[in-house]
Order: C-alpha cells, then sequence, then structure tokens
C-alpha cells in the first residue's frame, strides 16, 4: 500500500464518483447530488493518518508504507467522524489485525440490489459490466 498506489486508489475513487461516461452512468447508482455512490477509504484515511503525525511531511495525502500498519490501526481503533459505519471501513480495509492485505473501493450499483432479485440475463450483463470496469482501473 505504497503512496503511489493510495494515490491510484483515490484518483480511481475519483473517476468512479465524478464520471459522466455512458457506461458508468448506466451502471453506477447515483446519488441526488448526481454523483456515483463511491465509498473510498484512501479519502479519510490519509488526512487521519496526517492529524496523527503518520505522514512524512512532504506528502500530506499518503501515508509513507513504513507508517501504514501503524496507521491502519490507529484509524481503526479512533475513526474520523467522516465516516458513516466503521464495519464499511473494515470491509473495505483487509486489516488482520497486525498488517494490511488489501484495500478496496466500494460502489453501488444502478440495477442491482440485496433487496431485488433479478433476472440472471440482466445480473450477467451487469456483472460483466462491473468486470469490464474494473479491468479499466
Amino acid at each position: 500500500f505504497s503512496p503511489t498506489c493510495q494515490r491510484k486508489i483515490t484518483e480511481a475513487c475519483d473517476d468512479l464518483e465524478f464520471s459522466l461516461a455512458p457506461n458508468r452512468t448506466a451502471l453506477l447508482k447515483r446519488e441526488e447530488s448526481g454523483f456515483s455512490v463511491v465509498r473510498c477509504v484512501t479519502r479519510s484515511f490519509a488526512p487521519f493518518a496526517a492529524a496523527h503525525g503518520l505522514t512524512d511531511g512532504s506528502d500530506q495525502h499518503t501515508v509513507p508504507l513504513a507508517n501504514v500498519n501503524a496507521a491502519v490501526k490507529a484509524y481503526l481503533a479512533d475513526p474520523p467522524q467522516s465516516v458513516d459505519d466503521i464495519e464499511d471501513v473494515v470491509q473495505n480495509l483487509g486489516w488482520d489485525g497486525e498488517r494490511l492485505r488489501y484495500v478496496a473501493i466500494e460502489v453501488e450499483a444502478q440495477e442491482l440490489d440485496q433487496w431485488n432479485i433479478q433476472a440472471e440475463e440482466l445480473t450477467r450483463v451487469q456483472y460483466e459490466a462491473f468486470v469490464a470496469l474494473s479491468e479499466h482501473l
């Protein structure tokens, strides 16, 4: 989870949230603001780490690799006020209690949700569109 990786994840989140590309607007659920529903832990993680002295000072938008595990541990122990649901964050941070294993970007689909059962054909089309989107990122 190098600083370069952190920047790329944040850029991907911004791309997903703010893009007006037709393949994105049809695929991703939109909030009333018109932006896609995207949960991106890197947006609150780096500012949290900076506030706790875990960045190196030259780049307040990323956490040095040497400080990542300490920053994640502190972040999960005392999450920022901007985090709505710490359980969602835990699922998007592959934290095993000692080290970070993965970081995920969470989005909501326009057509698929947990309350409706769609036909297999629609689900397959949506799934394949998300796979294609992930390959682009």
